[in-house]
């Protein structure tokens, strides 16, 4: 059984083509003109009777024209609508997704059966005939919101607008629905609201209509859409095909297309050991730091085991050698090191040590990671004193002394790169100063490439080489040993590199991590930085493969900044460090002016569109092969610390912790769509990737 995809030319069909990609699900594309519509096949004219024998080979037949707006005429996909009225059980289900049928459409009039029941919207009588969410100027910012899905019962913050009036984006709106027109469908069982929106919106009262966001005409489905704007856009580094992701897979559950695979969802987290260095939100230090490690436990003792999501870990290595972190704005934050072993943290501007009661939370945080390695919390390498950069030279470095590695002091190693490579098999005789080196799986010698002497501290380490790489990454992997981590690319299932600053590094760098035991690395894709030269640029490969490493994009969930955390849904001295402010969420003050006046309006209103946003992009990252990525005081730190794993509740406080509710509404998600999508770990997804390649 196929799915039929149907747009009209110029429009993109990225996002169903990469969920039936990745799904396994057989599909075909038709592009709808004025003429007819062109399949693989043959063109088809509207009215060809055989257009519709056609159609009934399909499970499914989806029109997809997102950003209709209600201003726009005729467009070639409005005669899809002729459809309505072929509508008996053996013609395929179809769903509209995005396309309108205004009353501005005079076309519609002979097409739409009389017994259609969803109100047509009408400019002139906008109020009367649609459901307004608002006037704002970006329709986003109201696709936020509490949706009931009917058929599971549950009720899910998710982004969605039945359609947009205008170019600038003024008046989401969801429809409306002829009331005695649908009792008389649903009496029959030809009729059935899939969708409602729940509060704390409220809408125009119209007598003998309701408002729905879903509804089934017959085998007919009105699905929502969802109207991305570059703020939304420049969350997905990988490419915005992926935006309404979860209606098409809620079309395909409601149409009964079963899957080959599925989708997998896992977490990351950057810097998983970290202190504020200045301001944040809590007391004292003691209160962030319990209410982190209260949150890592319930991953690991309750959510993992519930669900099987895996969240990658990546601990600050690096300053067991004094070398700073980069980039400039974090040289002096303290690292793993400072906070585990010499017991202290940076405060801003002085070391500062640590007081006993966080030291103990310190401490426990640190054995959660060594207890979890294996299974919730696997933990690998993520060093800002390194950082992930090709075509870097390192004038001095310093390097470890633990014994069993080949590069630790007193050892002569290479250190960079000879100007004369020969291959294995050609070279005459056996030169006492060649060094092995394996390249795309074939064997070459360097003959006489600069080496280390047995001093600590190596002068000229190259990056750009495998030898400089390799010298610069086994600190690091001694560093993961000394604090009794069993390897240091995160256990068997994890084997993801949190590369800071989103940096892939280059060949040398990608050679060094498969070595390592990597498998894949979380990046920008692409990636734009004011730090780097035109030479250091970031590389990646077309592909997002190089010799069995990935390169997966980053999608980053922070609800505030890496070092000052978050101060929740919205505070109204720290803004910036809140939802409302990190993801632009007031429309004209619907949250600011309300957060006094009526604080429970307020905290659900910031929380549907925070939550239903976050939500739905770590969904899309899955099928873009994304890595969801946080960090712990952004998503962490206003946790409430009489009971930081509590679910938010708008009625007690504003206090939320984000990771938990991250989870949380996933896992409601993951029940609707667990035909299509699971929780798993990096390596699943790498298999999964694999297996596309393959075919």
């Amino acid at each position: 059984m196929m799915v039929f995809l149907v747009t009209d030319v110029g429009r993109s069909l990225s996002l169903p083509i990469a969920c039936c990609k990745l799904l396994g699900i057989p599909y075909e594309v038709a592009y709808a003109s004025i003429s007819g519509l062109q399949t693989r096949t043959r063109l088809f004219g509207w009215g060809d009777p055989v257009l519709r024998d056609y159609l009934r080979q399909f499970q499914l037949v989806y029109v997809h024209y997102p950003n209709d707006l209600l201003t726009t005429g005729l467009v070639a996909p409005v005669n899809t609508f002729r459809w309505l009225r072929w509508n008996e059980p053996t013609d395929a289900p179809v769903i509209y997704n995005g396309i309108h049928f205004g009353a501005n459409r005079d076309i519609l009039n002979a097409w739409l059966p009389e017994d259609f029941p969803l109100v047509r919207p009408d400019i002139s009588r906008l109020s009367q005939t649609v459901a307004v969410l608002g006037d704002a100027a970006d329709a986003y910012l109201h696709t936020g919101q509490f949706l009931r899905l009917e058929r599971e019962g549950v009720i899910l913050p998710l982004r969605g607008i039945g359609g947009v009036v205008s170019s600038n984006q003024a008046s989401p709106f969801w429809w409306r629905l002829d009331n005695a027109k649908h009792q008389q469908l649903a009496a029959i069982g030809v009729g059935e609201i899939l969708i409602t929106p729940v509060g704390p919106t409220s809408f125009v009262d119209v007598p003998g209509t309701q408002v729905v966001a879903g509804y089934r005409y017959k085998n007919r489905y009105f699905l929502p859409q969802y109207r991305a704007t570059s703020i939304a856009e420049s969350y997905l580094p990988s490419g915005s095909a992926h935006i309404d992701v979860f209606w098409f897979l809620y079309g395909l559950k409601l149409c009964g297309v079963t899957a080959e695979r599925k989708a997998v969802l896992h977490l990351a987290m950057d810097d998983a050991l970290f202190l504020p260095p200045g301001n944040h939100p809590n007391p004292n230090m003691a209160i962030t730091t319990r209410i982190l490690y209260e949150s890592y436990r319930w991953f690991a003792k309750t959510f993992f085991p519930r669900t099987g999501c895996v969240m990658q870990c990546g601990i600050l290595t690096g300053r067991r050698y004094d070398r700073p972190h980069e980039p400039l704005s974090w040289q002096g934050r303290h690292g793993h090191w400072d906070l585990v072993v010499l017991n202290r943290f940076w405060n801003g501007s002085t070391w500062q040590p640590l007081d006993a009661e966080t030291r103990q939370w310190v401490i426990q945080i640190h054995s959660l990671l060594l207890n979890h390695h294996k299974d919730a919390l696997p933990t690998g390498i993520h060093d800002h004193t390194i950082r992930l950069k090709q075509n870097r030279v390192w004038r001095t470095f310093q390097r470890h002394s633990d014994p069993g590695f080949a590069r630790a002091a007193p050892n002569d190693a290479p250190r960079a790169g000879s100007m004369v490579v020969v291959n294995a098999d050609q070279i005459p005789l056996r030169i006492p100063q060649a060094v092995p080196v394996r390249i795309r799986r074939r064997q070459y010698m360097e003959i006489s490439p600069p080496r280390t002497g047995s001093d600590m501290v190596v002068h000229e380490v190259d990056m750009r080489s495998v030898f400089g790489a390799m010298l610069a990454y086994e600190t690091a992997v001694a560093e993961m040993r000394f604090y009794g981590f069993p390897d240091a690319y995160g256990a068997p299932h994890g084997r993801l590199m949190l590369s800071p600053n989103y940096i892939s590094g280059g060949p040398a760098i990608w050679f060094t991590l498969l070595e390592l035991g990597y498998r894949a690395v979380r990046c920008g894709v692409p990636l734009e930085s004011g730090e780097l030269t035109p030479r250091e640029m970031n590389l990646v490969p077309s592909t997002r493969y190089w010799n069995g490493l990935h390169f997966l994009g980053s999608v980053p969930l922070d609800m505030g900044t890496v070092s000052a955390g978050t101060w929740g849904l919205y505070h109204p001295t720290y803004a910036n460090y809140t939802a409302t402010g990190v993801l632009n969420l007031d429309v004209g003050g619907d949250i600011i002016r309300l957060w006094d006046q009526d604080p429970l309006t307020a905290r659900r209103r910031a929380y549907q569109r925070a939550l239903g946003r976050c939500v739905m992009e770590w969904l899309q990252a899955a099928f873009n092969f994304d890595a969801v990525v946080m960090h712990p005081l952004p998503v962490t730190s206003w946790a409430d610390p009489n009971d930081p794993t509590r679910p938010f509740d708008a009625s007690l406080n504003s206090r939320i912790n984000f990771l938990i509710e991250y989870c949380l509404q996933m896992e409601q998600l993951v029940r609707v769509l667990s035909d299509y999508v699971g929780f798993g770990s990096p390596m699943d997804l790498i298999e999964l990737r694999e297996k596309l390649i393959e075919d």
